[in-house]
């Protein structure tokens, strides 16, 4: 059970009464009534003219052979979406599962994508205000790569446009699956502070989010600027009776806890019997909860130390700081021209905590030795647990990112006429530094006889 509360203090504000796609800019007031004209006795409805994402063709929505779906900024206050990520992985049209970072330990546990109709976020073309973003500097799933929509604050967004059908054709190949258009605010009047705090009747994943967000108007300068700072605390394996333990429930009559400390052949695979005392010894680690435990596969028989708590320090979510801000600022060179800039930033340190805790193995470091106190080949395997003196923070892997994207340019129309034009220049720049802690080059001390090696 979640539990969230949200303040929120905000003068009158007008949202953006224009957008840009593919270069191209339409005017659309949302405000201005509708005339129908009376052609013939005929009653001839008049429509806005508004740009539709998949096209560099501005048209009515209602004449496009594409559907389009719209996420306005009332919809994501009201559903309480964190994020660009949250809104879009609700919709309809985002039918494959992408892991992220609500789902812990991934190859990408700092960023989250979208994948309409299931081709992967590859396939899923992401721009903002019309142009492209940096892609996430590592390769989703180890595979491929694609937006990171999980540092666009939810305060800066006016809309979100997201089309299902194809638009390679317009786009690339990156379109094939659909498009997904954020439209981020332009004008806003007043200053709005929001807050919000969450937590969980089980505990872990505490989160809680400041917005502060300023319109400005000075003559022919308008624009809006904006800071969001969020922290989430991690949810762990542990934090939920569901997952505290790795055999409850299980359905395999094969599953075993997991191994601590253990020593096997490595020629038939089964697990040597530990000396007496052994598992005593660790007793207390992992929450008291090591001890002798009997192998249930039939491939591995034997006994070990092992735990059924072992993976109880593992995420289920992340821990996230982020600090992002905008900016959109237009300033009017005359009745048809102006000049404009949209700014975004994001500093981001996610926290992951492995599944599994740091463990060492001799199969991996030497190979199988000969012990001569048993007379016989072995592999030693030992996991170390955080309450050995290395504490939570040596299990975690952290990711530092920094992201900004800046767009400029100028845009207006020819005289009187109806045709526009949208002048830009665009640069993106995202980077990402990992860090893990790992075992010193020297950790094979503890063999047999390994002074003599």
């Amino acid at each position: 059970m979640a539990v969230a509360l949200a303040f929120s203090t905000s003068a009158w504000a007008q949202a953006a009464t224009s957008s840009s796609v593919g270069g191209v800019d339409s005017a659309q007031d949302k405000s201005a009534p509708k005339k129908d004209a009376d052609q013939g006795g005929k009653q001839v409805k008049q429509l806005d003219q508004v740009i539709v994402t998949g096209s560099r063709i501005p048209r009515s929505d209602l004449e496009g052979p594409s559907p389009v779906t719209v996420i306005t900024a009332a919809d994501i206050d009201a559903k309480g979406y964190r994020n660009a990520y949250d809104a879009i992985s609700q919709a309809t049209e985002n039918t494959g599962i992408t892991t992220g970072q609500d789902f812990g330990s991934t190859f990408t546990p700092a960023g989250n994508f979208v994948s309409l109709r299931g081709l992967g976020p590859n396939h899923t073309l992401v721009l903002v205000n019309g142009h492209r973003l940096a892609e996430y500097p590592i390769a989703y799933n180890g595979e491929v790569n694609a937006v990171n929509l999980a540092n666009i604050p939810s305060e800066s967004i006016e809309r979100i446009e997201i089309t299902d059908a194809g638009a390679s054709a317009v786009y690339g190949s990156d379109a094939i699956a659909g498009v997904v258009n954020i439209i981020l605010k332009q004008h806003y009047d007043g200053t709005d502070i929001n807050v919000r705090t969450g937590g969980t009747q089980g505990g872990g994943g505490a989160n809680q989010r400041l917005q502060i967000t300023q319109g400005i108007s000075a003559g022919k300068l308008e624009g809006i600027v904006g800071l969001e700072l969020n922290h989430a605390q991690p949810l762990t394996f542990g934090d939920r009776h569901l997952s505290a333990s790795y055999t409850r429930d299980a359905l395999d009559p094969t599953t075993s806890v997991p191994a601590v400390a253990s020593v096997r052949d490595p020629v038939s695979g089964a697990y040597v019997t530990p000396p007496a005392g052994a598992c005593s010894n660790l007793a207390g680690l992992m929450g008291s909860s090591i001890g002798l435990a009997d192998s249930h596969n039939p491939n591995r028989p034997g006994t070990y130390c092992g735990s059924d708590r072992y993976y109880n320090d593992g995420t289920i979510g992340a821990g996230k700081r982020q600090a992002s801000g905008f900016a959109s600022l237009h300033y009017a060179l005359g009745d048809h021209t102006s000049l404009y800039g949209d700014f975004l930033a994001d500093d981001t340190k996610v926290t992951s905590t492995l599944i599994g805790p740091p463990s060492w193995s001799s199969s991996t470091v030497v190979g199988p030795f000969w012990d001569a106190n048993t007379g016989q080949l072995e592999n030693w395997s030992r996991t170390i647990a955080p309450d050995e003196g290395i504490g939570l923070a040596a299990y975690n892997r952290v990711y530092l990112e920094r992201s900004w994207t800046a767009s400029v340019g100028a845009k207006g129309s020819f005289g009187d006429s109806r045709w526009q034009y949208d002048a830009n220049f665009t640069t993106s720049t995202y980077s990402s530094n990992q860090t893990r802690n790992r075992l010193l080059a020297n950790a094979d001390g503890i063999l047999p006889g390994s002074a003599d090696r």
